[in-house]
């Protein structure tokens, strides 16, 4: 993982989810499709297909979205992978936790306009508990975590694996943890959920810790699935 912090403090913060897909039309996905298209914004503010793919299946031809919740949008003609399959320009994929592991229940991949706006305004919770004056703050080399007398869970900013100034904040309770926005690039981010026991909220160092090994392991998991990201 890299070793730097996205400024929180710098950042303008976001009011509104808007999502790049939105005055695109929704549609029906294919019936089969082996990669996903998340479009190329235009500077016309135009959708196009041709933008970062994700696989849809692993290398042994196995399927690996949980299709029902893939939606795809109508940007024609699609493109097609080399054995002649559509290739849908889509908003929103979820990955079957099945074929995860570590425990994650959800992990999907979306669009947004801007994901540096969207992290900011996800990380709201986050910085208002570290100005609380009861906040109890844990502070280590690749995390800063903040857990007070009135919640009973704890917030943590990571290091983010990709290349990214949007910050990256997890929340834990005592049996579950939300990663609301892990941004791949300036439009396209992850979020994620996976299950936990209470030692995230009675130790922040350990908590910290776990939660960098699950982001790590999100991010093994995605990389051999498009080489788009790094």
């Amino acid at each position: 993982m890299k070793t730097r912090f996205a400024p929180l403090t710098h950042m303008v913060l976001a009011t509104v989810f808007t999502f790049a897909a939105s005055a695109v039309a929704a549609e029906d996905c294919p019936d089969f499709y082996r990669f996903v298209d998340f479009g190329l914004q235009g500077n016309d503010g135009v959708l196009y297909r041709g933008g970062p793919l994700l696989r849809a299946e692993n290398f042994a031809e196995d399927r690996l979205l949980l299709e029902d919740q893939t939606e795809c949008l109508s940007v024609w003609p699609t493109l097609t992978d080399g054995r002649g399959n559509p290739m849908p320009v889509v908003s929103t994929i979820a990955y079957d936790p099945a074929a995860i592991g570590a425990g994650i229940t959800e992990l999907k991949v979306r669009t947004v306009e801007g994901t540096t706006a969207a992290a900011t305004q996800s990380a709201t919770s986050y910085r208002r508990r570290l100005e609380e004056p009861d906040a109890t703050v844990t502070r280590g080399d690749t995390f800063v975590c903040v857990a007070t007398a009135l919640t009973p869970h704890v917030a943590c900013q990571l290091v983010s694996p990709y290349d990214t100034d949007a910050p990256l904040i997890v929340y834990c309770h005592d049996q579950s943890c939300r990663l609301p926005v892990l941004a791949m690039d300036d439009r396209i981010f992850v979020s994620a959920r996976w299950e936990t026991d209470v030692h995230y909220v009675n130790d922040p160092d350990a908590g910290a810790a776990s939660m960098s090994e699950i982001v790590q392991h999100i991010y093994d998991f995605m990389s051999p699935l498009s080489s788009s990201f790094q």
